[in-house]
């Protein structure tokens, strides 16, 4: 994608000054599960589960959910978690369930289904009480959800949920579904399953790698289901369902990224989700990479993701990123090198190019090119109900004097933005210098024009 060009003087120089060191220790760096080589029967695999009495809101990831005083967390984080610890049992039936079904002589559930499933909660004995070709939601015995309920949310699986998921996540398994999330247990469906998981409020529901060896199936607290908002979960949770399928290893910014991105992608912005957002825009200094749990971790993944999607190639470019066995910052390369619905190279090809790029349009939100996002309007200043641009760390437009801006830090894979413009002095050439006490920074010198207001 070609850039407009200009030669009009310039009214307005923002500085990217980029961190592009390697840290420590970061999402990048989680260590990969080789795969066995010994094939085993699902059979085999014992469910692992995590004890929800250990469950703490501040490591867990928040719902996309507006209007609430209080908050609805997922426990998926600390079912993987579990499930990591315990030597990631089944994986490899997990990220090649072709391997255990034939063809799609699929036997689906029926409303009226009795069953038993594990949970974290132990064996939990349901009812099939709707499906669709594609859904079938059980709910615990001896509890009861309303006809309302059920209904609306089969309905907005079928024409929001499903459709958009599959579009961004799924995986054409050549079994004749086309692009379709796995199906080991052979039926053509997901198993939502609505039990007593905690009470109102706290956790809202969870997907737990830990039985997708034998079983697909996410979980909602049936005390959350009637929440008007709760079918934020079903969008949520099936996008750590088919990205663990595909990618059980990718780094956390873009796993958690990308479950806000279902969200957004199924059901637009949220005062949950602004927050993600302008968490990182106004505090950008802080790593999209390292993972420290903080609301800005999730709002620099999302925010991420779009970019790359907007520039990319829309939902292909994502089915490429889960599908690809690169992870991180490599994942991000490989696409960009060898996009399905885009020049290649057109925002880099190397991950600090391509970040620079990423911060550019983050700040700027313009309309040339991949100098903004397409896919998400960004306000100038940030407020609680729209998302807002990335906040300059300083500004200055008085030239009578030398300037200076100190003690400015910024993590690696972070970024700080100053803006300068002429003000009412007379022009002069303008020298700038910085200095770091730390290697590996980068920066950027982006220019408006007077007269079009192109950046270059």
């Amino acid at each position: 994608m070609s850039e407009r060009c200009s030669n009009a003087p310039f009214s307005i120089i923002l500085i990217f000054l980029l961190s592009i060191a390697s840290p420590l220790a970061s999402a990048d760096g989680q260590s990969e599960t080789s795969n066995s080589e010994t094939m085993v029967s699902n059979e085999e695999i014992e469910p692992v589960f995590a004890d929800i009495s250990d469950f703490v809101a501040k490591d867990s990831h928040p719902y996309m959910m507006p209007g609430m005083d209080e908050q609805l967390f997922s426990a998926t984080r600390m079912m993987k978690n579990a499930w990591i610890d315990a030597g990631m049992p089944g994986v490899d039936i997990a990220t090649s369930p072709q391997s255990q079904t034939s063809g799609r002589a699929c036997t689906p559930h029926s409303e009226g289904d009795s069953l038993t499933v594990p949970s974290s909660g132990g064996q939990l004995d349901v009812t099939v009480q709707k499906t669709t070709s594609t859904a079938a939601f059980m709910v615990q015995d001896g509890r009861t959800l309303s006809s309302t309920i059920l209904n609306n949310w089969a309905s907005t699986w079928d024409s929001t949920v499903y459709p958009t998921l599959m579009t961004y996540f799924g995986k054409d398994y050549f079994d004749g579904r086309g692009i379709a999330p796995p199906d080991v247990d052979n039926n053509c469906q997901i198993q939502v399953v609505i039990y007593a998981i905690d009470g109102a409020y706290n956790i809202g529901g969870y997907f737990s790698p830990g039985m997708s060896a034998s079983r697909e199936a996410i979980f909602i607290d049936i005390d959350d289901a009637p929440l008007s908002w709760s079918k934020v979960i079903l969008a949520h949770e099936l996008q750590h369902l088919m990205h663990n399928a595909l990618d059980p290893n990718e780094n956390l910014w873009i796993d958690e990224g990308a479950a806000d991105m279902a969200a957004f992608l199924c059901f637009g912005g949220s005062s949950t989700l602004y927050g993600h957002v302008n968490a990182w825009t106004s505090s950008s200094q802080y790593s999209v990479r390292w993972w420290n749990q903080r609301i800005a971790d999730y709002g620099g993944g999302f925010i991420f993701l779009l970019y790359i999607a907007d520039h990319l190639g829309g939902g292909p470019a994502i089915r490429q990123l889960v599908q690809s066995s690169a992870d991180g910052a490599a994942g991000i390369e490989y696409v960009a090198r060898s996009p399905v619905g885009a020049t290649p190279g057109v925002i880099g090809r190397d991950f600090r190019d391509i970040f620079a790029n990423f911060t550019i349009a983050a700040t700027l939100d313009s309309d040339q090119g991949i100098y903004g996002l397409s896919n998400l309007y960004m306000t100038p200043a940030c407020g609680s109900s729209d998302f807002c641009r990335i906040q300059p760390a300083a500004s200055n437009s008085d030239w009578t004097a030398p300037y200076s801006s100190t003690g400015n830090s910024v993590e690696g894979w972070g970024v700080r933005v100053f803006k300068f413009t002429p003000g009412s002095s007379s022009p002069a050439p303008l020298t700038m210098r910085f200095t770091g006490d730390a290697p590996g920074m980068d920066g950027v010198i982006m220019s408006c024009a007077i007269l079009d207001g192109i950046y270059m």
